[in-house]
């Protein structure tokens, strides 16, 4: 389908539905009689309002290659319905502070010699390019570090933005580690029940980010995590110090992240992300 009136156009090939057919035509007419500023307004607090209750609005986009466009563009990082999807609104300075983090590889720790910058505000999505009515193009909160330029680290590790939804086949063998703002994770927490028992305790003044560990193969409800440190202590520690002295494990006998850390996934010694507040 092509152009706004696609909405509107499609009749049932039944006489018996005549006067909806009239009133489609009617509609239409209406619909492209209005200022194009107009049309773009409409669809946007459409699109805003189901983002608000957690609902992509994929089917809106859909209705046409007008609407697609425009739904597109407000799905773009730092436009509203981005926000609204993500539970940015209202944590507008964590959210610029997290864009603007970076993550640290520093293959001879403690020093600065040889360190690589990988920007959070640099990660795309991770859905196959191929993927049709792709509505968010660039995802710095649901992203994955490239790490093949951080030694031998990409055979062991992934380190992502966002927060885990399942097993990946793509990483298996490899610790991972993830990053995310804590609104991020109360606006999706009806997608990520593992998070639940931990959420209540989770104090954004204090800890506005979290960072979460777990083994590749485990299932979701085993994890260690870091949710109770500032900025700061995120900034000045390496990742491995964060795990080893900072985090808290639920299930320590059962949970593949502690033999992983402590194996192989060590090596996330050699990274530090690091946020500068507003």
């Amino acid at each position: 389908m092509s152009g706004t009136a696609d909405l509107f156009a499609m009749e049932r090939l039944d006489d018996d539905y005549s006067a909806e057919r009239t009133s489609n035509k009617a509609l239409a007419e209406m619909y492209q009689a209005v200022p194009n500023e107009i049309k773009t307004k409409i669809v946007f607090h459409a699109a805003f309002e189901q983002c608000l209750d957690n609902e992509l609005p994929v089917n809106l986009a859909l209705v046409c290659t007008d609407w697609f466009k425009i739904i597109q563009d407000q799905m773009q990082v730092g436009q509203p319905c981005f926000k609204a999807w993500y539970g940015a609104i209202g944590h507008e300075d964590i959210y610029e502070t997290f864009l603007k983090g970076v993550l640290l590889y520093r293959p001879i720790p403690n020093s600065d010699e040889g360190m690589i910058k990988l920007n959070i505000s640099d990660l795309k999505d991770t859905s196959p390019e191929g993927t049709p009515y792709k509505l968010l193009k660039k995802n710095p909160l649901e992203g994955i570090f490239d790490l093949p330029t951080c030694g031998d680290a990409g055979k062991y590790l992934v380190i992502s933005t966002g927060y885990r939804k399942g097993i990946n086949p793509d990483n298996k063998g490899k610790a991972e580690v993830w990053i995310s703002p804590r609104f991020m994770i109360e606006k999706k927490i009806a997608n990520a029940h593992h998070f639940k028992e931990i959420v209540g305790n989770w104090d954004e003044k204090v800890a506005p980010l979290g960072v979460f560990y777990t083994w590749s193969a485990d299932t979701n409800e085993y994890f260690d995590y870091c949710t109770s440190k500032d900025l700061n202590v995120i900034s000045k520690n390496d990742l491995y110090t964060i795990w080893g002295d900072e985090s808290a494990c639920r299930i320590e006998e059962l949970c593949g992240a502690c033999s992983a850390m402590r194996g192989r996934g060590g090596r996330t010694y050699y990274f530090t992300f690091h946020f500068e507040p507003k």
